[in-house]
């Protein structure tokens, strides 16, 4: 071995089930050259997003595989070789200290067969989630904005749409640079979360679209998630079988996904199974964090937008609220608020700029540990008599816009009629809402399409809330 330009490194136990062997023989004379030559083979099965152009997660790459009898495993990253050997058909080898950046070469290979790319990139990895409002492309959007958000340090993966009634382990599709042609027809969400954090990170940055339109909650279930929620309900399950039956969408759009690192999780999706919403929106985040073996896998949810449903004029606020009632019960869960977004009569909002830079505030804080502002929020609720008092943590203030008729509601002690609208004005850093006697509950813009009227001194807005029952 030419010592001169490989450099022999162990690796070591960094990655969650990751393990490390030494060559079969010592330090000094390694278990096979690795500058030989190598044939192709299908013994060897790497995961489904490999291949050029990828990005792998930094500080914590691992390349993983299957083989179909144990061997020793060379990694050769560049000019860095790192040793291991499968184990029951499996390997996972750690590189601890991959630099981000790139393009780098990277080659898997036993003694006999391997594989290589020449375009590797390491840096942050995100997972794209959800329905249609996740898939919808930038071009689609406004065709001004693909050029507008060139950026060739970042990747994107769009998996191609797959059901399966077991997990699979292959999916379609190929890494594309962030140019203008690639922005065109990939997830707007994803095009501007991913330039600015790369620009803010100043690495690679790789995003990863495994959503689809149409789809409900239940089908992106693993099965043992979706084996513990009783009476799912299905959404015309002969028209929508797929999209609608558990676990179909898991199985043949996330499984394959598994072995992959990923900094975090942007899911977009919820309006259908309303009722049902937080039960099983929490069982997709438990259940992808065990299948990736990412027990504090980050993710963050985009609250739903506005949008009119005549029949059932508080149906999407319900599951705004099942939203954030799961991004408070569970670790690392993060909602992004988007109530003053939207269109009443359009499920698809063309306006995915102002919702994906929003995000990207929530964004830092969820994933990169930051403590920034993301807009106001209520921290108390007392009530004065016959008046409600809400306290709220804002920057620069508290303003209206519009009008506030019709924002709040109050429900009274014994009302059979449920929430009634009331009057409620500003006092400094405080919300007083009154005009009815002995109230008993407070909630302010609970309907489907709001016309939000509260922002802070950033145009930031107050999100939807209910209190809780006042004694």
């Amino acid at each position: 071995m030419n010592k001169k330009w490989v450099s022999l490194f162990l690796s070591v136990l960094v990655c969650t089930g990751c393990s490390a062997a030494p060559p079969a023989s010592s330090d000094d004379a390694p278990a096979f050259d690795v500058t030989a030559p190598f044939s192709q083979s299908e013994e060897l099965v790497l995961p489904a997003l490999y291949g050029e152009g990828m990005v792998l997660q930094r500080e914590r790459v691992k390349i993983t595989g299957k083989l179909t009898q144990d061997t020793d495993i060379a990694v050769i990253l560049d000019e860095k070789v790192y040793w291991g050997r499968s184990e029951n058909g499996s390997f996972c080898i750690a590189i601890p200290d991959a630099v981000p950046g790139g393009p780098y070469s990277l080659t898997v290979r036993t003694r006999d067969f391997g594989k290589r790319f020449e375009q590797v990139y390491i840096g942050d990895v995100f997972l794209l989630g959800g329905q249609s409002n996740m898939s919808m492309t930038l071009g689609s959007c406004d065709k001004t904005l693909p050029v507008k958000y060139i950026n060739e340090e970042i990747h994107f993966f769009t998996v191609g749409k797959q059901f399966a009634d077991a997990p699979q382990t292959t999916v379609s599709g190929a890494w594309k640079k962030g140019n203008a042609a690639a922005n065109m027809d990939f997830s707007a969400i994803g095009v501007i979360f991913a330039d600015a954090m790369q620009r803010r990170e100043n690495v690679p940055v790789g995003a990863v679209c495994a959503s689809l339109g149409g789809t409900m909650t239940s089908t992106w279930l693993p099965e043992q998630e979706a084996g513990e929620i009783e009476d799912i309900p299905y959404i015309n399950p002969e028209k929508y079988a797929n999209t609608s039956e558990p676990s179909k969408c898991y199985n043949g759009m996330i499984a394959p996904l598994t072995d992959y690192g990923f900094k975090g999780v942007l899911w977009y999706q919820g309006e259908n199974q309303s009722e049902k919403h937080q039960e099983l929106l929490t069982g997709v985040i438990n259940g992808w964090r065990r299948a990736f073996n990412d027990a504090p896998l980050p993710f963050l949810i985009f609250e739903l937008p506005g949008y009119e449903v005549k029949e059932d004029p508080t149906r999407w606020a319900r599951v705004r609220q099942a939203q954030q009632q799961t991004a408070e019960a569970l670790e690392n869960v993060w909602l992004c608020c988007t109530i003053d977004t939207g269109d009443q009569t359009d499920l698809h909002p063309l306006d995915k700029e102002t919702v994906a830079l929003r995000c990207t505030l929530v964004g830092r804080n969820a994933f990169y540990g930051e403590s920034l502002y993301t807009g106001p929020v209520i921290t108390d609720c007392t009530r004065e008599n016959d008046t409600i008092v809400l306290s709220v943590a804002s920057e620069g203030g508290l303003t209206v816009q519009g009008t506030m008729e019709g924002c709040f509601e109050i429900r009274t002690k014994g009302a059979t009629a449920g929430f009634v609208p009331a009057r409620a004005v500003i006092d400094g850093d405080t919300i007083v809402v009154s005009g009815i006697e002995e109230p008993v509950q407070v909630r302010y813009c609970f309907t489907s399409f709001p016309r939000p009227a509260i922002f802070d001194g950033r145009g930031l807005p107050l999100d939807q809330y209910v209190s809780p029952v006042l004694a």
